[in-house]
Order: C-alpha cells, then sequence, then structure tokens
C-alpha cells in the first residue's frame, strides 16, 4: 500500500461483521458475504425479492449491519430509507454506504440515479440535529494528482465523530470542480 492509497474501508468493515446478522439492501449479483441479500431482481445471491421503495421492507428488526453500496442514489426517497433502516438496526448498528461524490461523471451518467450527493448529505440525520446516528466515518476519494499528491488524506482529516472537517467543507464549496472527487464511503452508528 502506498503512502497516498485509500484505505480499504469496504474490508475493514466486512472483517468487523463476518459473524453478525448483516442485511445487503440492493445487492445484486455480489454481496457482502455472509449477508441477507435484498434486490428487487432475482438473482442467485439474492434472499428476498423486494422493492426497496416500498415500506416496510420484510424484515424483523435487530440487524446489526446494513450495507448499501451504490444503492442510495436509486432509491426514490432517501430520508424514509435512512427511516427505515434505522429501524431495521440494532441499538449500536451501523449503516455502510457508498455512493459516488457529486462531482463525479458516474453520479451522471447513470440514468437510474435519483440524487448526485455531497460529503455533508447525511448529516441531517446524525447528532445534534437528529438522535438517529452518530457519524463514524464519511470519507470521499480524489481522482488524480490530488490524491497523489495527498490531497486526499488532507481534506479528509476529521476533528471528530459527527463533523466534517474544515478542509472536505471548503474542498466541496470551492475546489471540488476542479479537483474531482469519485467515491464517498459512510458509516453511520445507530444512537441509543
Amino acid at each position: 500500500m502506498g503512502l497516498f492509497d485509500t484505505p480499504d474501508f469496504r474490508k475493514s468493515f466486512v472483517e468487523k461483521h463476518k459473524n453478525h446478522k448483516v442485511i445487503d439492501l440492493g445487492c445484486g449479483p455480489s454481496k457482502f458475504p455472509g449477508s441477507i441479500g435484498v434486490d428487487f431482481i432475482k438473482s442467485p445471491c439474492v434472499d428476498i425479492v423486494h422493492n426497496l421503495n416500498q415500506y416496510p421492507y420484510p424484515i424483523e428488526p435487530g440487524i446489526d449491519a446494513v450495507f448499501m453500496n451504490h444503492v442510495i442514489e436509486h432509491v426514490e426517497d432517501i430520508p424514509r430509507t435512512i427511516r427505515e433502516v434505522h429501524r431495521l438496526l440494532a441499538p449500536g448498528g451501523e449503516l455502510w454506504i457508498a455512493t459516488p461524490h457529486f462531482t463525479d461523471s458516474s453520479s451522471y451518467i447513470d440514468p437510474t440515479h435519483k440524487y448526485h450527493l455531497g460529503l455533508r448529505s447525511f448529516m441531517q440525520f446524525c447528532a445534534p440535529r437528529s438522535d438517529m446516528f452518530v457519524m463514524e466515518l464519511a470519507y470521499v476519494v480524489l481522482k488524480g494528482r490530488w490524491k497523489n499528491l495527498g490531497y486526499e488524506k488532507y481534506i479528509n482529516t476529521r476533528p471528530s465523530k459527527n463533523e466534517i472537517s474544515r478542509r472536505a467543507r471548503i474542498w466541496e464549496d470551492r475546489y471540488s470542480f476542479t479537483r474531482r472527487g469519485a467515491e464517498m464511503f459512510f458509516i453511520l452508528k445507530k444512537t441509543g
């Protein structure tokens, strides 16, 4: 691993939850290892066929982790989906989200993307605005030379949980269209 490589957040999340009850919402043809896969298209990886835009989900509460890998940008109602995930999670359960940053072309190329999200898109679900979650991780991957120069690490240094760094806010507000983002990772931990 190089000095400025992006940490493998997915691998550490998989390792942490390998013996837990995990739901992979929108799993598609490759689901989170050992999880219960939910998708609206039947495939060998899908354990529960369900449209994620229909609530409530046919899953009992008490889940240790919910995995949403490039799914949240496809749902019709993000706040309602987040509330439903909150209902499913056990206290202290974690929600993993990966999604393109709004400056990444992949955010716009896929015509099924309903939302184009940024680093602060999920802050409304976290304390102190809401008592639903604590933001454990918010990280944006940068493209090209900005990543190689260490700028990605620089802007992703957070002062504490539930905060996006001042550097990241300045980057997103002023420089994100010239120093473009790629993928973003979030881990939200259910409070209570």
